[in-house]
């Protein structure tokens, strides 16, 4: 456990699991992926996460052990020294009063220290300013040129209907 002032970060475990869906199927539109989670789908998730040694997910707790987020490393790779943060989430009775800022600075701390990890990269949406601004405060820097993700959908197709890519011959 990684102790601060205002919260305390632990690696999370399987007693766990229950929580993270909850927390996660509340929140979809915060993260890259969207597909609600079940049960099945989270306990896959841990027994993936839990054989992989580059990736560390954790609970932000206050002092009296309540947990009200998370915050991840991963993609650690010791030979180059990197890790990516992702994976936040902060209820939002608990935004804006520095909690999210003293978790992030304590993993990157314990990160760079102990771990010896030369650089850590993060994604973010380009709209969100208050995550953008939080990241800057924890020592973020933009290194690349922004970007937008963009789609284009067809609302006249069945997305459970199977194709092949035979339906993309060149005969046509």
């Amino acid at each position: 456990m990684l102790k601060g002032t205002k919260v305390n970060i632990r690696l999370i475990g399987e007693g766990d699991l229950d929580l993270l869906r909850y927390w996660r199927n509340q929140h979809t539109n915060d993260f890259f992926t969207k597909d609600q989670l079940s049960p099945q789908q989270q306990r896959a998730w841990y027994q993936k996460y839990s054989e992989n040694p580059t990736d560390r997910m954790f609970i932000i707790q206050l002092k009296d052990s309540t947990p009200i987020g998370t915050v991840a490393l991963y993609n650690i790779s010791i030979a180059d020294r990197t890790a990516e943060l992702g994976r936040t989430l902060l209820l939002s009775e608990y935004r804006g009063q520095g909690y999210m800022e003293e978790a992030i600075k304590l993993l990157l701390n314990h990160t760079f220290e102990t771990m010896r990890i030369w650089k850590i990269r993060l994604s973010v949406y380009l709209d969100n300013a208050s995550a953008i601004a939080l990241y800057s405060k924890c020592g973020f820097e933009s290194t690349t040129r922004p970007i937008m993700l963009m789609e284009a959908k067809n609302s006249d197709i069945d997305i459970g209907k199977p194709f092949s890519m035979s339906d993309f011959s060149e005969d046509d």
